[in-house]
């Protein structure tokens, strides 16, 4: 330590005074050089002093400098105790009698430091005619002393903003800091790096994490941020606020210490449609440029990746530079030079990809590599005109709420290089919204009047929407533009109203949307009061009345207008029945689960009857940080599946542009979750479900019917298991599959039961089969065959029915047959049969079960052949269970400590009578049988128990339970594998 070193002369600084001669010139120069040495800065580091002079803005910075504030001596030069340039925000919240000020880390150092100055100065000034060419010496405090800015805090919050510095929009930024905290219980700390304009407005702001409580110092910084294209200087924002409970410390100190503004090239990625979404058959190019770097790299290393982070193609493109004119007027020339590539990327099928670039050379260096790496993201989809069984118009229910209206819709990562934009136009808009399958979109359309530019913008993406068939819904949630509420009282941390105290006041709110009314209403039918999950106006006395007044109030200014509020579903108090709101959007936070959401919306249309208000639902994503992207993408297709099970008119995601939802990136890109919405959003989203259909698999799955009435030529099939498996099943000659990223593909075929199948792959991941034809799936659906339970009566007949429909408007012609199980006569010939539309059919059949049939569930194929234009056949499986009724039989096995294998037999009769069983178990072939008696009285479980010496070669053999009820004749036959 420093400290120590100089502990002597510090100690006794006036005897060091007093000291003359050779030897303390040469002391005292060495302490001289000491403090220079102490206080340059480290090797390659680029300091700059902040600047705020419209001069300095101007001046371009170079990769790699650094804006800094320590808080020593060179951000305080007057002596006041508070960093030079620094502005204190003061107002409401923001007391003036917070103490901000200057303060060392160690008050003992800085006192004897203090003193030693003193000594020494006061040596100088008495030895100044002795010694000429002694220079005046700087002062050891201020090179020795380490610095930071403390805040003692006293029930207020703080807002403390740097100087200016000039921003170079080429590179980009990144704030670090180190702070301190000490007794804080409310209170939060952290900084921001706030991006201006030459006005002065701010443009963007990126903060570090927030900290409270009692820390020693620690790291904090934001994430590495692009200035906005108009941006032409920043400044650093430090910030105590306090809790979210409301309130306040009234003591505590926080330390700020060690701002640095970070400055670091750029690498761009982007591909030739500035959304990210290209059509099959498009030419699609990769582009990288280098902003801000100048080096002899030579190739720029593209990757190309799918859905999972599996590797598709990769290439290395040479690249060319192009130096940057300097600026008359500029001593170093700007971070401009610009290095660039484009890669051709192979065919692709649909699909979400993304592509990495990086340069590639040995000349980089280490700290810059991650500046030097980009990432972005595209999608492919079928051409709308083309898309086979698809939608090819915007309609079903699915939508999106843009809460900023026509923002971040475009390439943001690349706006300042001219190969995107900062937004789409209108026209572009409503294109690229109908290419994603959104049919309905709530827009932001409170303008101000004196605002003509964004009220101009508003009506023409209404239009544009509106001529593309999506559904608009205007939103009365904030003002835009220039237009602002309680504008006396507004500062920058104000939080936009709740909708209750909006429309509180009508004399309030009334003038300011009559422009918006008056001009939006003609066109836009239903408003929603307040943004999404703006649940205020619940518990409002005399609710109902309160939004009947609310909406008479808006027709004054306009045309009729129909009103929507939301609601948790979590709310069981609020009056669903003879309402003044014509629709209500549900949702919760957590988001229910598929099953529960069923829940809901039944309890929901019980309670609200055919007379209550339009439901809408807000189905948002599972966030990116709480699950795994399988499970989030299964969540969500089986909670847009169960909304359209519902009488749900209108379904959104609150915000798509919010990354947490995974459906676009924070550049407006595409992100993982944006395929699976659109495939499954345009597949069913103007379906009308159909219910389940039976399968072999026992995958779960769901019918959904395309509008047409009886004249549809369409279906789709949504199915999902837990586990990889597969149906063999015939669909109909169109059935094609597609998976949730939109790729379409044909089944493979199979002959199973003399009649062509289709193979059908199934896993936890849903997928869909489309054209589907609805009437065979009708004729499935209607088969039944009763009773579904065969008594175990071996060798005897048994009667069963067989029971179908035809579900077509003409007349259906066919033949039928069984093909029993082994062990199973059935001894009908093939059926002929004659059905008009919509008559029903009823068959007898008999079945006799051989004396070796077991126990068990059987699939017992019914075969179709139906006299249709072509010709199908298909084979329906009826589920079918044998054993006799009202008794369950569970046989368990285990090996004995002493080596033999214990059967233990259980039987529970749920019948009114006892029952008696002569039980024999067979094992495999060269062991003897064994036998036992059991009588299970009614209502009561019986057991048993056999053994079997040297069991252990017995485990894993089939063993037969055959149990004889001489009384009533039943015989049955029970198969069980041996385990240890």
């Amino acid at each position: 330590m420093i400290g120590h070193a100089l502990g002597g002369i510090l100690r006794q600084p006036s005897r060091f005074a007093r000291t003359a001669g050779k030897r303390l010139v040469a002391t005292w120069l060495l302490l001289a050089v000491l403090a220079g040495a102490l206080a340059a800065p480290a090797h390659g580091a680029n300091t700059a002093e902040p600047a705020t002079s419209e001069s300095s803005i101007q001046t371009p910075k170079m990769a790699g400098d650094s804006v800094v504030w320590n808080f020593g001596r060179n951000d305080d030069p007057l002596f006041q105790g508070v960093p030079q340039g620094w502005n204190r925000f003061e107002g409401r919240g923001f007391p003036k009698y917070v103490r901000i000020g200057i303060k060392a880390k160690d008050l003992s150092l800085e006192q004897s430091l203090t003193r030693f100055d003193a000594s020494t100065l006061k040596w100088w000034q008495d030895n100044r005619e002795a010694l000429p060419d002694v220079p005046l010496p700087p002062p050891i405090t201020d090179w020795l002393v380490d610095r930071y800015l403390c805040v003692e805090l006293d029930g207020g919050q703080v807002r403390f903003e740097s100087p200016l510095t000039p921003v170079n929009t080429r590179l980009q930024y990144q704030l670090s800091c180190q702070i301190q905290t000490r007794g804080l219980k409310h209170d939060v700390a952290r900084a921001e790096l706030v991006f201006l304009d030459r006005q002065e407005e701010e443009l963007a702001v990126h903060s570090t994490a927030s900290i409270g409580g009692t820390n020693d110092w620690s790291s904090f910084s934001s994430e590495r941020a692009e200035p906005p294209s108009q941006a032409t200087h920043v400044r650093v924002r430090l910030l105590v606020e306090r809790g979210t409970d409301g309130l306040e410390d009234v003591r505590g100190q926080i330390g700020f210490d060690d701002i640095q503004v970070l400055s670091f090239p750029q690498l761009h990625l982007w591909t030739d449609q500035s959304q990210g979404v290209h059509q099959i058959g498009q030419k699609i190019i990769a582009s990288a440029r280098a902003l801000g770097w100048s080096s002899s790299t030579s190739a720029m290393q593209f990757r190309l990746l799918d859905a999972n982070d599996q590797l598709i193609a990769s290439e290395l493109i040479p690249i060319a530079s192009t130096p940057a004119t300097v600026q008359a007027g500029t001593k170093t020339p700007p971070a401009n030079d610009v290095t660039s590539a484009q890669w051709s990327l192979p065919s692709l099928d649909a699909g979400f990809y993304r592509i990495d670039a990086s340069l590639a050379g040995d000349d980089i260096q280490e700290h810059w590599r991650d500046s030097l790496r980009a990432d972005t993201t595209f999608v492919v989809i079928e051409p709308t005109e083309r898309e086979s069984n698809l939608r090819k118009s915007t309609t079903g229910i699915f939508g999106w709420t843009l809460p900023d209206g026509n923002q971040g819709t475009g390439n943001q990562g690349t706006g300042n290089q001219g190969t995107g934009n900062q937004g789409t136009g209108p026209r572009e808009l409503a294109r690229w919204l109908t290419d994603l399958g959104v049919a309905w979109v709530k827009y932001p359309c409170w303008t101000s009047s004196r605002d003509s530019a964004v009220a101009d913008e508003t009506a023409d993406v209404i239009r544009q929407l509106q001529e593309s068939g999506i559904n608009v819904i205007g939103m009365l949630d904030r003002p835009r533009g220039d237009l602002r509420l309680n504008q006396a009282e507004e500062s920058h941390f104000d939080q936009a109203l709740p909708a209750d105290k909006v429309f509180q006041d009508r004399q309030s709110w009334q003038p300011q949307l009559e422009s918006t009314m008056s001009r939006f209403s003609l066109n836009v039918r239903t408003w929603q009061l307040g943004a999404e999950r703006d649940y205020s106006f619940l518990g409002r006395p005399q609710l109902i009345s309160a939004i009947q007044q609310i909406a008479v109030d808006l027709q004054e200014l306009g045309e009729p207008v129909e009103v929507a509020i939301s609601m948790p579903w979590m709310d069981r108090e609020s009056p669903t029945r003879n309402v003044s709101w014509q629709a209500v959007c549900r949702s919760s936070d957590p988001p229910l689960a598929a099953s529960e959401l069923d829940a809901a919306l039944t309890a929901h249309a019980t309670d609200s009857g055919p007379t209550g208000p339009r439901t809408w639902l807000l189905l948002d994503p599972i966030p990116v940080d709480q699950g795994v992207q399988e499970a989030r993408i299964r969540d969500l297709v089986l909670r847009m599946a169960t909304a359209r099970t519902h009488a749900v008119q209108a379904a959104f995601v609150s915000d798509p542009h919010d990354p947490k939802h995974g459906l676009l990136r924070a550049d407006g890109r595409p992100d993982a979750m944006l395929l699976p919405w659109r495939t499954t959003a345009r597949l069913i989203g103007n379906c009308r479900s159909a219910g389940s259909l039976p399968l072999r698999s026992g995958a779960e799955n769901r019918i959904f019917i395309e509008p047409g009435g009886e004249h549809t030529h369409n279906a789709v099939l949504l199915l999902w298991a837990p586990e990889p498996t597969e149906e063999y099943i015939y669909l109909g000659e169109n059935a094609r599959l597609v998976d949730v990223w939109g790729r379409v593909s044909e089944p493979e075929t199979d002959v199973k039961y003399h009649q062509k199948v289709q193979r059908i792959p199934i896993g936890p991941l849903p997928s869909f089969v489309i054209g589907v034809d609805p009437k065979l799936l009708a004729f499935r659906m209607s088969v039944e065959l009763q009773p579904n339970r065969l008594d175990s009566y071996l060798g005897q007949r048994q009667r069963m029915l067989l029971r179908f429909t035809n579900p077509t408007d003409q007349l259906l012609t066919g033949k039928w047959r069984v093909l029993p199980p082994e062990n199973w006569q059935c001894e009908m010939p093939e059926q002929l049969w004659e059905l008009a539309p919509g008559q029903t059919v009823e068959q007898p059949m008999e079945i006799v079960l051989g004396n070796s049939s077991r126990v068990g569930e059987y699939d017992v194929p019914i075969l179709f052949q139906l006299d249709t234009d072509p010709p199908q056949s298909i084979t329906v499986l009826k589920q079918v269970t044998v054993g006799p009724e009202n008794l369950e039989v569970l046989v368990t096995t285990g090996l004995m400590p002493n080596g033999d294998l214990r059967v233990r037999i259980e039987m529970t009769n749920t019948s009114e009578r006892s029952r008696s069983y002569d039980c024999a178990v067979f094992p495999t072939a060269g062991r003897q049988y064994e036998r036992c008696w059991l009588t299970v009285s009614p209502g009561q479980t019986a057991r048993r128990e056999l053994t079997w010496r040297e069991g252990r070669e017995l485990i894993g053999t089939q063993m037969i339970l055959r149990a004889d009820d001489h009384e009533e004749g039943h015989v049955f036959n029970h198969a069980f594998t041996v385990a240890p």
